[in-house]
């Protein structure tokens, strides 16, 4: 079983990401493990191989990208791929990211076992736009994404509520949806001395993610001003690009620090430092970056959307509104204030990331999936 051939499907540097990383570390346990392991994007300048240390990544080419979200392929693409995975005899397809316009023409002429990971976000554009959510919701989601999982053998469900949105779309079959989190390398996420905060002299609050609207770093660069007008001695850091960069740059004020895209150590790093760890995401799926403060032991303010509620939930973080300024501030607040509240939130989170949702436990049970898909054909 260890010789497996394995194909991941899903986006990979240089779009970073949770999925992005979440593949990464996948991919990096499974040849560890002795798996052949082969990453497919569809984002690609051009179509090459290329590699990303031990794991060879193959890039279909990319037309159009629209928010690096949805990438349109030209219409050979699939034949390309289809080509590529005879040449390869790949045992399994694992489907991280669906937002590949040669993946509905290519599922039609595969036979190779498929297994799907949930990371959509339902929700992504109801707060943004309407008219745009409502096209997500019934053309992405209720025929894209749902053509590609009712040809998939199983259904990997990165969160509970996961499966309230397979119920919605008519697919939630217990013997076909299989629920295994997130996870996080909780002794590399690890509490630890902090190098950034030790260089910039200051406490500060820390935000990671691509810089996009749902994140609602809008909300949390006004909540900001009032915070930094009650703790004259802090910073916000935010972690990571976007289309929306230069936009939050004119609304925030000189204590807002923007670093670009930050990975590895260096991230650990920064995590590390954090007095507070906030997401002020308007719609979510589950977020790998409160999975890795929490690890970390800071504490995180989010909002009530995906499966934030269940991750924070027992004293674990706080949860606001999304779009509530005055909620962030209140929690910001009030976090800031209470030194001992923070020390008993983070010890709570680190154990609770050790506990269920360490790699090296998701890991198995992945591993589980992909025997009984391939034990079932046998």
């Amino acid at each position: 079983m260890i010789n497996l051939r394995i194909c991941i499907i899903s986006t990979f540097y240089p779009v970073i990401g949770g999925v992005t990383r979440h593949t990464e570390e996948l991919a990096k346990r499974l040849v560890e493990k002795g798996y052949k392991v082969w990453i497919v994007t569809g984002h690609g300048k051009n179509n090459r191989i290329r590699y990303y240390g031990q794991i060879p990544v193959f890039d279909v080419r990319c037309v159009k990208s629209v928010y690096e979200s949805f990438f349109i392929n030209p219409l050979n693409s699939y034949h390309l791929l289809l080509n590529f995975l005879k040449e390869k005899e790949f045992d399994l397809i694992h489907i991280q990211h669906f937002g590949f316009t040669m993946l509905p023409f290519l599922l039609r002429n595969i036979d190779i076992p498929i297994i799907s990971s949930t990371h959509l976000e339902p929700e992504r554009y109801l707060h943004l736009n309407k008219v745009i959510n409502t096209l997500w919701k019934n053309v992405a989601i209720n025929i894209w994404a749902k053509y590609i999982l009712e040809k998939s053998s199983r259904i990997i469900a990165v969160g509970e509520f996961y499966r309230k949105t397979l119920m919605e779309i008519g697919l939630y079959d217990p013997d076909k949806v299989v629920y295994i989190p997130n996870g996080v390398d909780s002794r590399r996420f690890s509490p630890g001395n902090s190098l950034f905060k030790t260089r910039l002299g200051y406490r500060y609050i820390l935000f990671v993610g691509r810089l996009d609207p749902v994140k609602g770093l809008k909300y949390l660069i006004a909540a900001f001003r009032v915070i930094e007008s009650r703790f004259p001695k802090i910073k916000l850091i935010i972690v990571g690009d976007g289309p929306e960069r230069n936009q939050l740059k004119r609304i925030a004020t000189q204590n807002v620090i923007f670093t670009g895209n930050v990975l590895g150590n260096e991230l650990i790093d920064i995590f590390r430092g954090a007095e507070i760890f906030v997401l002020p995401s308007i719609a979510e799926g589950s977020p790998l970056a409160v999975l890795e403060a929490m690890s970390c032991g800071i504490p995180v303010i989010s909002t009530t959307v995906g499966e934030i509620p269940y991750l924070l939930s027992d004293g674990r973080g706080i949860l606001v509104r999304p779009c509530s300024v005055g909620e962030l501030v209140e929690a910001i607040t009030f976090l800031l204030e209470n030194e001992d509240v923070r020390r008993r939130m983070g010890l709570k989170s680190r154990e609770y990331i050790k506990k269920h949702k360490d790699w090296r436990n998701i890991l198995e049970k992945i591993e589980i999936v992909y025997r009984n898909v391939l034990n079932k054909l046998q």
